[in-house]
């Protein structure tokens, strides 16, 4: 996926894995991570709950802590 965003001219990739996140980070890709989409979703009125769809992608085995978790929470006004 990565060589693919680099020969069709991506600039952004939307990534969750952190060594994909690492080594597009090392290319000079900018990076997006899927919850960081939901907060900007909420802030454009998109969507009314991040936390709806962070509990969504933990129960489909999404790893995300309880501590980045409770972070997006907060970042999205939810906390």
């Amino acid at each position: 996926m990565i060589q693919l965003a680099h020969e069709v001219g991506a600039n952004v990739l939307l990534i969750d894995d952190r060594i994909a996140v690492e080594y597009a980070r090392s290319l000079g890709r900018v990076v997006v991570p899927t919850l960081a989409i939901y907060i900007r979703a909420k802030n454009m009125g998109l969507i009314s709950s991040v936390r709806e769809k962070a509990d969504q992608l933990r129960i489909a085995r999404f790893r995300l802590s309880d501590q980045d978790y409770h972070a997006v929470l907060r970042a999205a006004g939810e906390l």
